[in-house]
């Protein structure tokens, strides 16, 4: 094997290239503007006005609901990424990451497409959150840097679709102790974009303009409460603007810290003006209670003491000592605080509890592939495009396993508890 492509398959953004290289992202999807320009991945940098974006992408509900779609987009990546042109497929390793919770026949599919589509010579399907634990885990806790990968570790892999807790024991996910949660980015934003629509102006078609505002102004609160009781007193104690575009002088918005310039704007009237102030902690706290957002679940809190809880009682001590944030929503400054704030209450007495974000927990999972797969042992862990066409999708089953698909639980058992 020559090389191995790692393709990090988000829901929103796909984390591509080569093992021990550089990694690229690629918005995954296709967008049209209102002009009818029609953008296929990373063509969106070329947009230059973002109002009313329509999006399409393979990837809904956490499941990759268009195949067609989504080989237009690896396509593109193939044809367009400097890095990958002169890629040689057939003579390469690829590692591909589905959702924990994938339906079978859409694993069977992608198994197709690697081997009889793109003629790949050695491949390796897996969850994203299984990769973690190759990178330098104990780093992340002030360890001693280790050279192999973690025995055990619980990753809360909160993407787009949905926030997966995942054990990840020697390697492997542990299927039957996966959780999901409903609530990632994806519903924060149409949360917040609601919020805003009811409150200050009608947003509902500004999803992308949406979505930056999230990522720059909201916050997990540490205590909600009691930050909830401090706005009370005082409105102004967390209140940001954000500048919207006009599209006549800037097709970008920007944030406003100071309070000052903000009263100035909002005195001259000549400038469309968000202000958020409680909404910037309130929105995320549907993280950590989903029926803020009209979920019927519980948070992610529960969600990591429930899968803890059903793995071995031998096993469970690590898992509660290595918790790892993972994807794009684990960014949201706080997240991790929250976490191991709400955890310790939860977990039995004695019990270490550390919760950990990486520099960059988007590309956390690539990074682990990465290292995967420049692993003089990676051969073990692949299959080979000729045992695959001698057994067919038997050989993939023996080599990756069985994927339960919806057997995976959404945690509903303390959705009615207070």
């Amino acid at each position: 094997m020559e090389n191995v492509l790692v393709l990090d398959n988000g829901g929103y953004n796909i984390k591509v290239g080569l093992a021990g290289g550089e990694c690229i992202s690629v918005f995954n999807g296709i967008a049209r503007s209102r002009d009818r320009q029609v953008f296929v991945a990373n063509e969106m940098c070329k947009c230059r006005d973002f109002t009313s974006l329509q999006f399409r992408r393979p990837v809904e509900r956490g499941h990759l609901a268009s195949w067609e779609l989504q080989k237009t987009i690896w396509d593109w990546i193939f044809d367009n990424e400097t890095l990958l042109r002169s890629f040689d497929v057939a003579s390469s390793g690829l590692i591909y990451t589905e959702a924990p919770y994938s339906l079978p026949a859409l694993s069977i599919h992608a198994d197709q497409i690697v081997f009889e589509e793109y003629n790949f010579n050695h491949y390796r399907r897996c969850t994203a959150a299984s990769l973690v634990p190759w990178n330098n885990t104990d780093s992340l806790f002030g360890q001693e840097t280790s050279s192999t990968p973690s025995d055990a570790c619980l990753v809360v892999d909160a993407g787009f679709n949905a926030t997966n807790i995942v054990p990840v024991i020697r390697g492997n996910a542990k299927y039957s102790s996966i959780r999901r949660v409903d609530v990632a980015g994806k519903v924060l934003t149409n949360y917040l974009k609601e919020t805003i629509s009811f409150k200050y102006y009608n947003m509902m078609d500004e999803t992308y303009l949406i979505n930056t505002i999230k990522e720059q102004l909201c916050y997990v609160s540490r205590d909600f409460n009691d930050d909830l009781n401090k706005w009370k007193i005082n409105k102004h104690s967390v209140q940001k603007g954000y500048l919207l575009p006009d599209h006549k002088n800037s097709n970008f918005g920007r944030v406003l810290d100071d309070p000052y310039e903000i009263r100035r704007l909002q005195k001259e009237g000549e400038h469309q003006l968000l202000v958020l102030a409680n909404e910037r902690f309130s929105i995320p706290e549907a993280l950590f209670d989903p029926r803020e957002a009209d979920f019927d679940q519980a948070g992610v809190a529960e969600a990591v003491a429930q899968s803890i809880s059903s793995t071995s009682p031998i096993i469970q001590p690590l898992l509660w000592g290595n918790i790892i944030l993972a994807g794009g929503t684990a960014k949201l400054m706080g997240f991790s605080d929250r976490l191991e704030r709400d955890l310790r209450l939860l977990a039995p007495q004695g019990v270490t509890v550390r919760v950990a974000t990486p520099p960059d927990p988007i590309s956390y999972a690539w990074n682990g592939g990465s290292v995967m797969g420049t692993q003089a042992s990676k051969a073990l862990w692949f299959l080979s495009r000729d045992e695959y066409l001698e057994s067919g999708e038997s050989a993939c089953l023996r080599k990756f396993g069985k994927n339960p698909g919806m057997t995976v639980e959404s945690v509903t058992t303390n959705a009615g508890q207070d």
